[in-house]
Parts: C-alpha cells; sequence; structure tokens
C-alpha cells in the first residue's frame, strides 16, 4: 500500500509540472513517468534482495511482489496520464 501511495504522489505531482504551462505535455509526462517508475521498480528489487535472507524472507517477498505490482499500475498510468 505504500509503494501505491508513493507513486500516486510522484503521478500528481509529473502531471502537476507539466500542466503548469497549459500546454499538452503527453509525451513529456509519458517518458518522465516511465522513468521514474522504472526507479521505483529498480529499487524495489534491490530492497527485495537485500532483505533475502531467511530472517526477513516475508519482508523479500513483500518487495518482490510490490515491484511487480508498481511496474503494472505504474507503466498502466503512464499511458492513462499520457492521454489526458
Amino acid at each position: 500500500g505504500i509503494n501505491l501511495l508513493i507513486m500516486l504522489l510522484y503521478n500528481i505531482i509529473v502531471h502537476l509540472a507539466y500542466m503548469k504551462d497549459r500546454s499538452e505535455g503527453g509525451l513529456s509526462i509519458l517518458l518522465t513517468l516511465v522513468f521514474v517508475v522504472g526507479i521505483h521498480v529498480v529499487i524495489n528489487l534491490i530492497l527485495a534482495a537485500i532483505y533475502s535472507g531467511p530472517k526477513y524472507n516475508k519482508l523479500s517477498k513483500a518487495f518482490l511482489i510490490s515491484s511487480g505490482i508498481v511496474l503494472l499500475v505504474g507503466f498502466s498510468s503512464c499511458w492513462a496520464n499520457a492521454s489526458i
């Protein structure tokens, strides 16, 4: 849930940043969000690798699953924001 809230925040920030000058900016929004979502997924995968020991097994699985969810929802929201 925290990852989705973080993703919502940077989606709003990027969308407001490119709509400030009232231009369309669809491709700019798309490319910026692809870059930011990619970084978010890589950070989740790194955290899953860091916590991959037997002591943090559930935390590692949670980061791995959340990276997949962020990838799926994040790139879908990239295309949705670009089409607006």
